[in-house]
């Protein structure tokens, strides 16, 4: 018996001794209660200790070197990061094109500000469903941003929903059309829609490395009476070829 419990307590300290190593140095946030789907109770006043930018542990009383970063969250929560995945991070909000004319200052501090309120208010990944180009690369290169996914650019019809004015092609804001022929009469005659198939819009999507598909479905909210992308047109949008997966913007079920 002696010698089982030698070994007991040798092997414990092994593993004592391994368990301090990887807990060494780091961040570790002290006294905090984690909320998490993993969990079916909140754990009280928990340590959990970041190593190389990943959680290495959360339990109580952990032990970090003398070197390691502490944060005292006493009476403060921690939760996984949120996803929000819906959301349009280079729209203007309360500035419309005007204001952002005349007040140029305002523009420039509410873009530095939108990637760190997703941050703040606990988004750490976030999905664009109509990104241009210059919106991803202003929001990427900020120095402190969530994780950002999207949709490329949505599927729209000429004169329909987010593309009243079709712009000329070489525009960065050029949308992603699609000829919808039950709404021919709308389509300009400076485009060739053998160019603007469905499997087309999916395909420049992909090349935006897009994770999904989204289509503009709008026939004007009950006010206006827009062209808009009908049955037989949206069945053929061939996302799921490409793995992505259709989100549809439709305020309205009379699909036809």
């Amino acid at each position: 018996m002696a010698i089982t419990m030698v070994a007991s307590m040798q092997a414990g300290a092994q593993a004592a001794s391994r368990s301090q190593r990887i807990l060494d140095g780091g961040m570790i946030i002290e006294n905090v209660t984690v909320i998490s789907p993993e969990r079916s109770m909140p754990l009280l006043h928990a340590d959990v200790i970041v190593r190389d930018g990943r959680i290495a542990a959360v339990g109580r009383h952990l032990v970090t070197g003398p070197h390691a970063k502490r944060i005292d969250a006493s009476g403060r929560f921690l939760i996984p990061g949120l996803i929000d995945s819906h959301v349009h991070v280079g729209h203007s909000a309360a500035l419309d094109g005007d204001a952002i004319d005349r007040h140029p200052e305002l523009w420039a501090a509410y873009r530095a500000q939108v990637p760190r309120a997703y941050l703040a208010f606990g988004f750490t990944s976030v999905v664009d469903l109509d990104l241009l180009p210059s919106d991803q690369a202003w929001f990427e290169t900020t120095a402190l941003h969530p994780r950002l996914y999207t949709c490329g650019r949505a599927i729209k019809v000429a004169e329909g929903y987010g593309a009243w004015k079709v712009p000329p092609t070489s525009s960065p804001k050029f949308p992603n059309l699609v000829y919808e022929p039950r709404e021919s009469a709308h389509w300009p005659d400076s485009l060739n829609p053998a160019d603007y198939t469905p499997r087309r819009a999916v395909s420049r999507a992909a090349d935006a490395h897009a994770i999904c598909v989204k289509a503009f479905v709008e026939s004007g909210f009950g006010m206006f009476d827009w062209p808009f992308l009908h049955t037989e047109t949206l069945r053929r949008i061939p996302a799921q070829q490409f793995g992505h997966v259709v989100v549809r913007h439709a305020s309205f079920t009379a699909f036809t």
